[in-house]
Formats: structure tokens, C-alpha cells, sequence
């Protein structure tokens, strides 16, 4: 009897080329680091064109004025002028790497402007303008920083704080709070009955039109220059450890009930008549 042949064995595979082997492991190491170059680049490119390219920037706010506004904005320059209705209106432009977020609001009689670049890359450019209209008999206080604060008519209590920015102010007559740390402080064609100006470096130049009840101005690197009426009689104090004083051009008494006080550490301190 005639036996059944067994079924051929199947094929041995070949074993791997040595070149395709060594090929493979070629492009794994060149292939991975140049992968994960192109993802960091992809990333600082997203994370960096904002920077680069800071978008511009344009809102408008209106709302409703109540008797005082009070603007807290970082990273923003100010201007304030008379309205001519019973509301505030608020302009803002710029350029930012991040869109701001800026409100205004009133509530229980008070208008409330606040908000500045919120989401900040690192290094991330912020520079803002806010140009606001306001019922010129309203008080107002400003808070900010990394730009200056110019008021024209506004004739209601004004208190503005500021880091590294200037400070001028034409034709007020309400109370007077001023203080920078780095920056000029200057008010023009003021009647306020009390004015109080401070700043660390920088110039303090204030000119009345009306004699006031106090005036006091202190700055620790920089000139001191009070204008007053010269029909006034004032109770004066002045003092610099580094410089020059001069009230001679105007009547004192250390009785007045109108009292001026000026002082610098390295600067001149004067005291003259508005006509000066």
C-alpha cells in the first residue's frame, strides 16, 4: 500500500535585511527630534505672535452718570473732559496682545470704570487710552498705572493715583489729591481751595487763579513751584535739603489762615505770584 506524502513545510521567513534595519533606526532618530522641533516651534509661534503682533484696539461704553466716577484701569493712559448730558461715555484704544476687558457701571450713585488687560502673556504688550465725558460738577477719582492723567473742566473733587505717569490738570476748583510716584504733577488755571500734590521723582508745578485755603506739595527728586494770587497774604513753609528757596515775590504771615507748604529733598522749592 502506497503511503500519503506529508504536506510540504511552509516557507522559513527571511530574516530582516540589515540595511532595511539599519535604515529604520536611522529615520527613527532623526525623524523623532525633528517631530518634536516643529511641535516646540508651532508652540512659541502661537504663544509669541500676540506679542509680536499686538492687535489694535476700539470700544465704546455709555452709561448712566451717577454724582462720582471712579476708574480703576491698569496699564492705560486718561483723559477726562465735560459731557454735555447727565452721562458718562467712555472711549477706549490701544493696542493689546490680549483683548481687554473693560466695564462701566452705576450703582447706588456711583459710575464705576475698571478692568485693563486681564489674560497677560508674559512680556505681553498692554498700552490703553481711555477718553472719558463726564458731567463736569461730578467728583472723581482715578487709580492706575503706566500712564499719565490730563483733566480739563472738571469741577468736582478730584483724587488721582498713579505709578510712573503724569498728572495735569487745567481749570479745577473742587478739592485737590494728587499723588505719582514717578511723574510730573502739574494743575493750571485751578481755583480749588485745597490742593494736595505728591510725587516721588519728578516736578510739582501748580498755578491758582483764586487764593486757596492750603496747599500743600512735597516731592522728594524734583522742583516745587506754587502760584498763587500775589492779593493774597499766606502762612508759608518751605524747605529743600539740596537747593534753592524762594517765597520773597509774595506776601506771608504766620498768621494766615491760608496756608502753603512746599518741600523737596534735591531740587528748588518756590513759592510766586500767579503772574510769575
Amino acid at each position: 500500500m502506497t503511503g500519503i506524502a506529508p504536506p510540504p513545510a511552509p516557507p522559513r521567513p527571511s530574516p530582516p535585511s540589515p540595511a532595511g534595519d539599519r535604515g529604520l533606526r536611522l529615520l527613527l532618530i532623526i525623524g523623532i527630534p525633528v517631530l518634536v522641533t516643529l511641535l516646540v516651534v508651532a508652540g512659541v509661534t502661537a504663544a509669541f505672535l500676540p506679542i509680536a503682533f499686538p492687535t489694535r484696539v476700539h470700544e465704546r461704553l455709555d452709561v448712566r452718570a451717577g454724582s462720582s466716577t471712579r476708574v480703576a484701569v491698569s496699564d492705560a493712559s486718561f483723559e477726562f473732559a465735560p459731557s454735555t448730558d447727565d452721562r458718562v461715555h467712555v472711549v477706549v484704544t490701544g493696542r493689546a496682545a490680549v483683548p481687554p476687558s473693560i466695564t462701566a457701571r452705576t450703582t447706588q450713585g456711583r459710575t464705576d470704570i475698571e478692568g485693563g488687560c486681564s489674560a497677560r502673556v508674559w512680556w505681553s504688550p498692554c498700552s490703553l487710552h481711555l477718553a472719558v465725558t463726564m458731567p463736569p460738577a461730578s467728583d472723581l477719582s482715578v487709580s492706575g498705572t503706566n500712564g499719565g492723567v490730563v483733566t480739563r473742566d472738571i469741577h468736582g473733587a478730584i483724587d488721582v493715583e498713579i505709578t510712573n505717569g503724569m498728572i495735569d490738570l487745567r481749570s479745577a476748583s473742587g478739592t485737590l489729591r494728587l499723588h505719582s510716584t514717578n511723574g510730573l504733577v502739574r494743575i493750571s488755571d485751578a481755583t480749588a481751595s485745597s490742593v494736595r500734590a505728591e510725587t516721588t521723582n519728578g516736578t510739582i508745578d501748580l498755578g491758582l487763579t483764586a487764593v486757596p485755603a492750603s496747599v500743600d506739595a512735597h516731592s522728594t527728586n524734583g522742583t516745587v513751584t506754587v502760584r498763587v494770587p500775589g492779593s493774597g497774604t499766606y502762612a508759608v513753609s518751605a524747605h529743600t535739603t539740596n537747593g534753592a528757596v524762594d517765597t520773597s515775590s509774595v506776601r506771608t504771615d504766620p498768621a494766615s489762615p491760608n496756608r502753603i507748604s512746599v518741600e523737596t529733598t534735591n531740587g528748588t522749592v518756590r513759592v510766586l505770584p500767579s503772574s510769575q
